[in-house]
């Protein structure tokens, strides 16, 4: 995949995971903003339009805004490389607030699911994650209810701007 659109994916991947619980943690928009600063990983992208323009997005269209994710995922043509870092993004967003919920979890395997890298190739790189691919009892109907009962579930985030979420990291660095 192209360099920039690859970046572009991984921002709305940790954008999604972020919002995949439907609650935006402090520390989840803290994370990637270091992962865009200190690393550089969504290369030149203004990240703080795009992840208001996408919070704009999912407040206004919900669960679409992740179904046209889950799609543009299942389109793109990733290396087995591009597919690691992915799920290294997501897995780093789930862990950022130190909690991991059910509907991640979920959210992680379907987002999975729209991938062709091998767990095992997975696991050389994050031997940490094995519980995230212990395998259902995977088939297109599972895929399809567990995709209609994590939507169904899905409570969109309704966050006025990053400024108020800045405001709160700011609070939460206070307190520890």
């Amino acid at each position: 995949m192209e360099k920039e659109q690859f970046e572009k994916l991984l921002l709305r991947t940790a954008f999604c995971f972020m919002a995949c619980d439907g609650d935006i943690d402090p520390n989840e928009v803290k994370l990637i903003r270091e992962m865009a600063h200190e690393t550089q990983l969504f290369g030149d992208i203004d990240i703080d339009v795009d992840l208001d323009r996408m919070l704009g997005d999912i407040n206004e269209i919900g669960g679409q805004f992740l179904i046209n994710y889950f799609a543009e995922l299942k389109e793109a043509d990733l290396t087995d490389e591009e597919q690691i870092k992915l799920i290294k993004v997501s897995i780093d967003t789930i862990n950022a607030d130190n909690k991991v919920e059910y509907s991640e979890i979920k959210f992680f395997k379907i987002v999975r699911d729209k991938l062709s890298v091998d767990d095992h190739d997975i696991l050389d790189a994050m031997p940490e994650i094995e519980e995230y691919l212990e395998q259902d009892i995977i088939s297109p109907s599972y895929i399809s209810k567990l995709t209609a009962d994590y939507l169904g579930s899905f409570a969109t985030p309704t966050i006025g701007s990053l400024d108020n979420l800045a405001e709160e990291i700011e609070k939460a660095k206070n307190k520890n």
